[in-house]
């Protein structure tokens, strides 16, 4: 998979397939009369079926369970740039963004075998 200057929201939907094991589920049925319906939902690792998964991307909250997985990490703030860089001890995978949250999913990401290429000009 590769993701080329990804939004939150694809970000979060990455972490959650790769990472944390969410399954994406999409169903299809058409009713008499030429009427669709399409669903389009995600199951939990727990089974619990959810309309969206969560925002990792922008919670600490949501992303720290999945960075207690992994065996060590380290995350520092640099200035001037203002931006945070997450890093794995003994793995590679290593995120930068202006949120702790964001450059920890880069991070996980890169380190489950995922290509994100941010700043990157845009097709």
């Amino acid at each position: 998979m590769k993701l080329i200057n990804p939004t939150d929201s694809e970000i979060d939907a990455a972490v959650a397939e790769k990472v944390a094991g969410w399954k994406r589920l999409h169903a299809e049925h058409a009713f008499d009369g030429g009427v669709k319906c399409e669903i389009d939902a995600w199951a939990a690792p727990s089974g619990r079926i959810a309309d969206a998964v969560p925002q990792f991307s922008r919670s600490a909250d949501a992303v720290l369970p999945l960075l207690e997985r992994m065996d060590r990490w380290q995350c520092d703030y640099g200035r001037p740039e203002k931006k945070y860089r997450l890093y794995f001890i003994r793995r590679e995978g290593e995120g930068t963004a202006a949120t702790f949250p964001r450059a920890a999913c880069l991070a996980l990401l890169r380190a489950h075998g995922v290509e994100v290429d941010i700043g990157a000009p845009s097709a």
